[in-house]
């Protein structure tokens, strides 16, 4: 399952003309599911067990959400706060917001909780109930790698890699998070380590029109 849909699980289930959703119901299946996440880790984040303590029904349930790991990355994604990054294909730009929107991440209160079970679901076997994908619930980063292709090939996994584990090392080796200046002067010694490389979009135009840039 990809990172968007599960995210909008529910998106993905014809609605017939019955009742309009009920906002109040969504709020409520996800408070129940973060709080679980909180109090009891990832693996207590079961269906059944959002459905007793929200209260609401399990087909409601359901309908939002049509499986535990779309229900389990929702709730991530609200622990976490901040939206995902929307990169926008400018490398400088984007390299810089996701450092800032990373270093905002790590340091927000919500997800010192988290973290511990975050971890565990990361390294658990992919073949476990109990398995997380870093790429669901930090689906910023996938977009960081399809968008940063053109210009760096084959390089912008790694350093997106390089971006995103240096920021949350700072935290797992020190027991605290980076800092906003710490975040950019990372950025700042990735983008010279990547130094000039020719625009995606000039090769495009020259193939288009033969315009120089």
């Amino acid at each position: 399952m990809t990172a968007d849909r599960a995210l909008n699980g529910d998106a993905a289930i014809a609605r017939g003309a019955g009742r309009p959703r009920d906002a109040s119901a969504d709020e409520a299946i996800l408070e129940s599911a973060v709080a679980i996440l909180r109090e009891q880790g990832v693996d207590a984040v079961t269906m059944s067990a959002v459905v007793r303590r929200s209260g609401v029904a399990r087909a409601t349930v359901y309908r939002r959400w049509p499986n535990r790991e779309a229900l389990l990355v929702a709730s991530l994604r609200r622990s976490m706060g901040p939206p995902a990054l929307v990169p926008t294909g400018d490398l400088d730009t984007d390299v810089r917001a996701g450092a800032r929107l990373a270093q905002q991440i790590l340091v927000s209160d919500a997800l010192r909780p988290l973290l511990p079970a975050l971890v565990a679901g990361v390294l658990a076997p992919a073949e476990d109930e109990g398995h997380l994908s870093f790429d669901e619930f930090a689906p910023g980063r996938v977009r960081f790698v399809d968008r940063c292709a053109d210009r760096l090939g084959s390089d912008a996994a790694l350093v997106s890699d390089m971006l995103f584990g240096t920021l949350i090392g700072k935290l797992l080796m020190h027991g605290e998070p980076p800092t906003a200046a710490e975040a950019d002067r990372l950025a700042e010694i990735i983008l010279q380590g990547i130094g000039p490389r020719p625009a995606a979009a000039t090769s495009r135009t020259r193939k288009r029109g033969g315009e120089r840039t």
